[in-house]
């Protein structure tokens, strides 16, 4: 007995040997601290492409540590010249991205899908016409949306495609389309950093839904609803959201 005693403890202690090596090891892997990482750089990927005033916008939403490391990972790439790589995520999956940087500008992007199809492309082209453009893509390689910005910044243009390849949106110039994926016309809006003037919505049928006025985000005036037949549901007036 005492000498099944003797060999269990052999094998616990073993056991015990083998399970803190195995901690050991798995703690020394990066992968907590490389998601980290991967974290910190997409976000310092993301702000180095926004422009003056979305980055101001962006940095005074943060306050304290996540403020300042993210800081620090800017200085980082402040005058870089190189590759960045990092993974990120992009319609619920895994991409790898690929970023050049010139003096810490970011002169384009590339990420891949695990099955090799191209997930995003963004150029810094910086030519007579364009500042930059930018492409998503589905995993089957449709296209799911695409930015152009020209020099004067006199056309800001934003579309994003459903998966069967019809416009879902266009954003330009301060003025959003959208549409169902049969093509019909779905909703326009104005928005000058708020949503403002005059909203419409339509029914699937092609019929009108809403009519509605904004100011500073806020529904203000007129406002009329119908329902997919074309009866009156709701017609009233709205003061400031009341």
């Amino acid at each position: 007995m005492i000498a099944v005693r003797r060999l269990f403890h052999s094998y616990l202690s073993i056991a015990v040997f083998l399970c803190a090596l195995l901690f050991l090891v798995d703690g020394c892997k990066p992968r907590i601290r490389r998601s980290e990482s991967d974290n910190d750089i997409r976000e310092a990927m993301d702000v180095m492409l926004m422009d003056d005033a979305q980055k101001k916008f962006y940095l005074d939403n943060h306050v304290g540590e996540p403020l300042e490391r993210l800081q620090r990972t800017l200085k980082k790439y402040e005058y870089m010249t190189g590759e960045v790589n990092y993974q990120d995520y992009f319609l619920n999956k895994e991409i790898s991205v690929k970023a050049q940087l010139e003096n810490g500008r970011i002169r384009s992007v590339k990420a891949t899908f695990d099955n090799g199809s191209t997930a995003k492309e963004f150029f810094s082209v910086r030519n007579s016409q364009v500042v930059d453009s930018a492409l998503r893509f589905y995993p089957d390689g449709m296209l799911f949306s695409r930015r152009v910005y020209t020099v004067d910044s006199t056309r800001r243009l934003y579309d994003e495609f459903h998966p069967n390849g019809t416009l879902r949106s266009r954003n330009i110039n301060n003025s959003l389309y959208t549409w169902f994926e049969n093509g019909v016309l779905s909703g326009t809006y104005i928005f000058n950093g708020e949503q403002v003037g005059e909203r419409r919505l339509w029914h699937r049928n092609g019929k009108i839904k809403e009519i509605s006025f904004w100011v500073n985000d806020t529904m203000n005036g007129h406002y009329r609803e119908w329902d997919s037949t074309g009866h009156v549901l709701r017609d009233m007036v709205f003061v400031m959201g009341k």
